[in-house]
Parts: structure tokens; sequence; C-alpha cells
């Protein structure tokens, strides 16, 4: 996903960590980390949404260097049942 479609889903409330939304795009993220993109209400149980799932499984240094090597889970399409705190179209601000 490009920075510029993660920057469009954030400002609509659309990404959330370990099922709470993010407020701050310089959240750190730590291993373990679940962060979901919401793409929408589950068209056949108003209940359940539709996201795109990242996992973080490894974050490594690079030497001396600022680099990191980060290792990640993609789960592309997953129907999940809505947030403690219930997400929905019209409360993306």
């Amino acid at each position: 996903m490009s920075r510029s479609k993660v920057e469009e889903v954030f400002y609509e409330s659309r990404i959330r960590v370990n099922g709470k939304k993010m407020l701050k795009k310089s959240t750190q993220m730590q291993v373990g980390n679940e962060i979901d993109w919401i793409k929408g209400v589950n068209s056949e149980n108003e209940n359940f949404l539709n996201i795109s799932r990242v996992i973080v499984q490894r974050i490594e240094n690079r030497g001396e260097t600022e680099k990191m090597q980060v290792v990640l889970r993609r789960f592309k399409n997953m129907v999940i049942e809505n947030y403690d705190t219930p997400w929905n179209n019209s409360t993306a601000d």
C-alpha cells in the first residue's frame, strides 16, 4: 500500500492497531501488533467487517546503520466481528 493511500485511510479512521483506533501516524509498532485496514461492513452480516490485516512478526536492526528489517505477515481479506468500540462508516471522521 502506498504512503498516500495509508494516509487517506488513516484520516478516514479505517486503521486499527490491536483493535483500537490509531490516533497518531507516528505510533511505534511492536512485535505482535495487529494492524487492520477496515475495508467496510460485511455485506452478509452487518455485525462483521471486511478487513486486511498485517501482523508484525520480527523487527531487526541491521548493523550500526539506522536501517531495520521488518518481517510482516499479511492477510489480504479477512472477515472479523466488529470491534469492542464498533466501527461504522458514519463514525469515520
